[in-house]
């Protein structure tokens, strides 16, 4: 089985909005962006699919409030090729499970309350360090996830990657269009 890591090589989208400039320029009605939902999660482009029988790609993430991030960084990953999602929940308390209901429902994310039982009888304890004592809560809840894949939830020659919800994987190769596409030249 062929289950790699692509790599945290991320870079932070563009922060939209007036710029620094006239008062005209900061007075410009801006354009909203229509709203994100399951319903319009994006596909890759046709030209940008990698041919039948490719590897898919996932992403394994730990969240914990995240949810006014979670909707760009869904539909962003979508857009360049990304079919699954496994998102470990780390106690959020804000609107984290209502954002990801929805993708749930089709298929395209597993939402896995962190830390499972199981881990904590292994000793994992997520409290952001209040404990004082280091628990491995992020590389516990990655290394689930990799055994979530190689268990049958990925098929054997897909790739998943560890991403956070403040990174962007963005195919950089030559005329990639998707991260299958980029991947492509390291089968």
């Amino acid at each position: 089985m062929r289950i790699g890591h692509i790599g945290q090589d991320a870079r932070r989208l563009p922060v939209h909005g007036a710029q620094a400039g006239t008062e005209t320029e900061a007075a410009q009605p801006r354009a909203c962006a229509p709203r994100l939902s399951a319903d319009s999660l994006p596909r890759p482009p046709a030209s940008a699919l990698p041919p039948s029988g490719s590897p898919a790609v996932a992403i394994c993430t730990l969240v914990r409030d995240e949810a006014r991030a979670l909707r760009e960084w869904l539909h962003h990953h979508a857009a360049v090729g990304v079919s699954r999602f496994f998102v470990y929940d780390d106690n959020s308390t804000d609107a984290t499970a209502a954002v990801l209901a929805p993708y749930e429902r089709i298929g395209v994310v597993t939402r896995v309350a962190w830390p499972s039982p199981a881990a904590m009888q292994r000793g994992v304890v997520c409290d952001g360090g209040a404990s004082g004592a280091y628990s491995y809560c992020q590389t516990s809840a990655l290394n689930d996830c990799l055994a979530r894949a190689a268990a049958g939830a990925m098929a054997p020659g897909d790739w998943v990657a560890f991403v956070d919800t403040d990174e962007m994987l963005l195919p950089r190769i030559p005329a990639a269009l998707s991260v299958q596409q980029a991947l492509a030249h390291y089968d």
